[in-house]
C-alpha cells in the first residue's frame, strides 16, 4: 500500500473554537472533514499550542505536553486518536497546510504585499 500524502491542519480557529488555554468545541463540519481527510491523507496537527518556542504573553506559561494530551483526547473522542500532533521545531513537510490565518502564496509577491498593506486580508 502506498504511503498517503501528509496534510497539515491548524487546530484553534480551524478545527475547534479558539478558547485558549482550554480546548474549544468542534467547529461546524470539522469532525466530518477530519474523518474524510484521514481516509486520503496522513493528517498532522500543526499548532502553536505545542510549538517549542514562546509565541507571546499568552503562551509563555503553557504546558506543551498537557496541550498535546488534550488535543489527542479531543481527536480520540471522534475515533482519530492516532493523528499526530506535530512537535518538532520545524514545519511538517506536507502537500498543504489548512489554517484560518493563511495568506496563500502563488508566486505573486506584489499581490501578497498589496493584500497585506491595503487591508485586504479578510478571513473567510
Amino acid at each position: 500500500m502506498a504511503k498517503k500524502p501528509r496534510l497539515s491542519l491548524d487546530f484553534d480557529g480551524t478545527l475547534v473554537t479558539e478558547t485558549w488555554p482550554e480546548i474549544g468545541d468542534w467547529l461546524p463540519g470539522a469532525e466530518k472533514a477530519l474523518k474524510t481527510l484521514a481516509k486520503h491523507y496522513e493528517i498532522v496537527i500543526f499548532t502553536l499550542r505545542v510549538a517549542p518556542v514562546l509565541q507571546d504573553e499568552k503562551t509563555v506559561h503553557r504546558d506543551a505536553q498537557k496541550q498535546v494530551e488534550a488535543i489527542k483526547a479531543k481527536l480520540a473522542s471522534i475515533g482519530l486518536g492516532d493523528i499526530e500532533v506535530w512537535q518538532r521545531p520545524y514545519k511538517p513537510p506536507c502537500v498543504a497546510f489548512v489554517d484560518d490565518r493563511n495568506v496563500e502564496f502563488r508566486g505573486n509577491w506584489p499581490r501578497i504585499v498589496r493584500r497585506l498593506t491595503m487591508g485586504d486580508i479578510s478571513r473567510g
